[in-house]
């Protein structure tokens, strides 16, 4: 399983793994707990009233991503590699159709708390990919 902590240690690791620094992922762990846990109470409410739920959040089961810095780390590392499932799924000790699942939950709640970005110019395009005018 991938060390989350190690890579917290220095910018380096981090931006290798993720494409963020270690501030930038401190920033927005925050953000992303506050609305995975949001969203986990969502989905419970709705089973409730769709007389599926069985159980309170929390119950059952415990997925190999433990926690908020886990999940943080494995939907970015996914989007700066793109691996398959099945190579996500090993670094994380997942099968790959758990790592496909979590992908799709994971990457709509990331979309979420991303601060957005509207490019109006060409050259705020080319400053954003770091791009010499031409």
């Amino acid at each position: 399983m991938i060390n989350v902590d190690r890579a917290l240690k220095g910018d380096r690791m981090m931006k290798a793994v993720t494409g963020v620094s270690v501030s930038e992922f401190g920033e927005l762990a925050p953000k992303f707990g506050q609305k995975l846990e949001y969203e986990k109470w969502d989905r419970y409410e709705q089973g409730v009233k769709q007389g599926d739920r069985e159980r309170e959040p929390e119950g059952g089961k415990k997925g190999n991503l433990r926690n908020t810095l886990e999940k943080l780390f494995f939907i970015l590392l996914y989007f700066k590699y793109y691996p398959t499932f099945d190579l996500l799924g090993f670094l994380f000790d997942l099968n790959s159709s758990n790592a496909c699942r979590n992908v799709k939950k994971l990457a709509s709640i990331l979309e979420m708390v991303l601060p957005k970005r509207r490019i109006n110019t060409i050259a705020e395009l080319f400053d954003i990919l770091q791009i010499e005018d031409l």
